[in-house]
């Protein structure tokens, strides 16, 4: 049979479900989302914080730390308003034992200092709470090498790129390669059989590619860019980025008139233009970009109309007819015996006259 709960019991029970005590996820001091590795850290900057709310009438204990590898702790460290701090395991001469407050700090930094911390607020009425372990990140760019090379080839319509990133601890996360937000991102990256990866004695590693090829091609969001990214992923997926760069080099966005399309028989020269690597032409910054359409060599001329000609306007990249052409002039191009021709009209050339956005949405 239970024995019935004394008045002390009943009142301490009902204390602790009363108790206003909130204690909070742990954090780093001024919003940091790791702490930088060095030998001799400058005072006041490796804080962990135990964020917690009490009611006006409840007081704090004690505020109790613990450093985990896996489910063993591994440090403690445990603060109270009047006595002296105590650090057991590998928090040991490792923290700052002289703190007026509960915070955790780190007067000295080692790589097995990274981890999971987990702190508990213990109020003088008994009430207890500890939060959910943290991860800790101690980042250590061991080297401050990092070099890059880079260039477009306009001739092969290629962007060309070779990077090595700096040696960083814990072992990072690298991407590179064709980013569009258009497509949500990368979307054409360095693979993870072309990274090169070393990884040293200290368990720092470092990513390097060399002279890897992009194509710049009509499929080219217009919003492409060449990214890099490296930096260090927690164990739940967060992300923390140490270093980026982004290019958007002119042969991307470049762009042009598309070519005419042309009736059969018909050939066509372009004139004081070049071609984009959209596969589009460009005019050139001095003189009228024309496009003049004539028959194949074969074929000649029917009727009135030797040849058609467009410019192609830079304000807009379309394709018009030369300002004293006659709009319904037709092309009929014919053997010598009259037969096999094929008609085009300036009229029929419509779908050239538009923006090469809406011929992309066309096609």
């Amino acid at each position: 049979m239970t024995a019935p709960l004394t008045s002390a019991a009943f009142l301490l029970g009902y204390a602790v479900v009363c108790s206003a005590l909130d204690v909070g996820p742990v954090r780093l001091f001024n919003n940091r989302t790791y702490i930088t590795y060095k030998a001799d850290p400058k005072p006041g900057t490796n804080i962990l914080e135990c964020p917690y709310t009490l009611a006006d009438n409840e007081v704090v204990a004690k505020v109790s730390w613990s450093l985990w590898r896996g489910y063993q702790k591994v440090g403690t460290f445990e603060w109270q308003p009047e006595a002296t701090s105590e650090a057991t395991g590998k928090l040991r001469d490792a923290v700052n034992l002289t703190r007026d407050d509960e915070s955790l700090e780190l007067t000295t930094l080692s790589y097995d200092l990274a981890g999971y911390y987990s702190c508990a607020v213990t109020l003088t009425g008994g009430e207890r709470e500890e939060n959910e372990k943290w991860q800790l990140l101690i980042v250590d760019r061991t080297s401050g090498h990092q070099s890059s090379k880079n260039y477009a080839n306009k001739a092969e319509c290629m962007y060309v790129s070779g990077f090595e990133y700096p040696a960083i601890f814990p072992p990072p996360t690298a991407r590179a390669g064709m980013y569009a937000n258009s497509r949500g991102g990368f979307y054409d990256e360095v693979k993870d059989s072309q990274w090169k990866k070393t990884v040293y004695a200290n368990k720092s590693t470092a990513y390097a590619y060399d002279d890897i090829n992009f194509k710049i091609s009509e499929d080219t969001p217009l919003d492409a860019e060449f990214r890099t990214y490296i930096g260090v992923t927690k164990d739940d997926g967060t992300y923390i980025n140490l270093m980026s760069a982004s290019t958007q080099y002119s042969m991307f966005i470049e762009r042009g008139c598309p070519e005419l399309n042309l009736e059969r028989h018909q050939a066509v020269q372009y004139h004081r233009m070049k071609k984009t690597c959209r596969n589009e032409l460009k005019p050139n910054v001095f003189g009228k970009a024309r496009a003049e359409v004539n028959c194949k060599e074969g074929f000649r001329a029917e009727g009135d109309v030797d040849d058609l000609v467009f410019l192609c306007h830079r304000s807009n990249l379309t394709w018009s007819p030369e300002p004293e052409a006659d709009y319904l002039a037709t092309l009929t191009c014919v053997t010598d015996d009259g037969n096999d021709g094929s008609l085009a009209s300036l009229s029929s050339l419509t779908l050239l006259l538009l923006s090469p956005t809406l011929l992309h949405l066309l096609k």
